[in-house]
């Protein structure tokens, strides 16, 4: 009699087993489908992993998988793909694409990511924060104007300064231009944005080097993560997953913290991004002067919007400014050293960009603010246009 209960549990087991990987399998199923049933074209896409494989594998970033689906159907308005479980969708059509990002941007102003803000405080940062927190965006939005770019002008010199010294120093050896390029980006958003010298092109081989080459290195602990994140949002949000390994986010937080008391407690003012959170959480605002063209985007009017106010606290001026140290290092140097590849590929060009360099510098007395704003070939060349 014993056996025979035995035998009946196991069949049950077996049986919620087996009615549990139907609904599983059903679900999936069903979430790969849902483009199909929208009417909507897409690319063939593998369960679970969407068309997301390729990323996984580091075959192909996501800049890559991006273009293939974007000219997987030319005529198309608009396409459907799947990151891993989530159905995304892509504008091709220019007037759409400005509809959602200006007109209605009210209604589109989530990237599809996620945190936990208790739990993981430090990554609630401008790109990922949902719509409840849009009054933060307004109110940052500001610190970006070209005004308070110039202001930062000199120090970035200085930077300037140490790369052409790093390139003397190196030129009788092959010079890694993308690596000089990371070394340079990390110097110069240090010092410019937060007012601390990294030094990282006299010692490359220092804990700040160590720590940002940390963040966008394609190990297997990185890819899992950013895989779990997309594919499972909702869980990685509720365990308080973070984006960053919990080492490079307590440095580099430690090292704005402390740049911030510092100046607190010795009264120092800097023309950078540190000092205009400061005045931001303790004003509530920041003051625009002066504005140009450029600025445009402080006009906008951001319709159907929650006007809700938001308490500006430490963890959300950690946050930001942890993002544009972590979000400038690798970007910055693979927009350099693609343009310099593409300038070094086309002499006549050069010729041309240093014709346009000389003149400027004339005029303004030195590579100055004014000079570099001039200097339209060459923006268009890093532009690529």
């Amino acid at each position: 009699m014993p056996c025979l209960q035995y035998r009946m549990i196991g069949i049950a087991f077996l049986i919620l087993a087996l009615t549990a990987l139907a609904y599983t399998i059903n679900w999936v199923y069903n979430k790969s489908k849902y483009w199909e049933k929208k009417g909507i074209k897409c690319l063939p896409a593998l369960p679970v992993f969407g068309n997301s494989l390729p990323m996984l594998l580091n075959k192909k970033n996501v800049g890559e998988i991006m273009e293939d689906i974007y000219n997987a159907f030319p005529d198309e308005p608009v396409i459907g793909y799947y990151e891993f479980l989530t159905p995304r969708l892509v504008i091709r059509d220019n007037e759409l694409v400005q509809k959602i990002l200006i007109k209605d941007f009210g209604h589109f102003v989530d990237h599809g990511v996620e945190v936990d803000e208790k739990k993981s405080p430090l990554d609630n940062q401008l790109f990922v924060m949902t719509g409840n927190n849009l009054s933060h965006r307004t109110k940052m939005a500001p610190l970006f104007t070209s005004g308070k770019l110039k202001n930062m002008y000199g120090v970035m010199t200085e930077a300037g300064d140490g790369l052409l010294e790093y390139l003397d120093k190196n030129k009788e050896n092959d010079i890694d231009m993308r690596e000089a390029m990371v070394l340079f980006s990390m110097d110069i958003i240090g010092s410019a944005a937060f007012g601390i010298n990294p030094g990282v092109l006299k010692n490359p081989e220092s804990e700040f080097r160590v720590k940002g080459k940390q963040i966008s290195e394609p190990n297997w602990k990185n890819l899992v993560r950013i895989w779990f994140f997309f594919a499972f949002p909702q869980i990685a949000k509720k365990m308080g997953f973070s984006f960053q390994p919990k080492s490079v986010t307590c440095y580099f937080s430690d090292i704005i913290r402390n740049a911030i008391d510092y100046r607190k407690k010795n009264d120092i003012q800097r023309n950078d991004f540190i000092q205009m959170m400061v005045h931001l959480k303790e004003k509530g605002k920041i003051e625009v002067k002066t504005l140009d063209s450029s600025d445009d985007y402080l006009n906008t009017e951001l319709n159907d919007t929650n006007n809700e106010v938001f308490e500006i606290t430490d963890d959300i001026l950690l946050a930001q400014a942890q993002s544009f140290l972590l979000a400038g290092f690798e970007s910055t140097a693979l927009l350099l050293a693609y343009a310099m590849l593409e300038i070094c590929q086309k002499p006549q060009l050069q010729d041309t960009l240093r014709k346009e360099i000389v003149e400027q510098v004339k005029l303004n007395g030195g590579l100055t603010y004014e000079a570099l704003r001039n200097l339209k070939l060459l923006e268009q060349a890093v532009k690529g246009l």
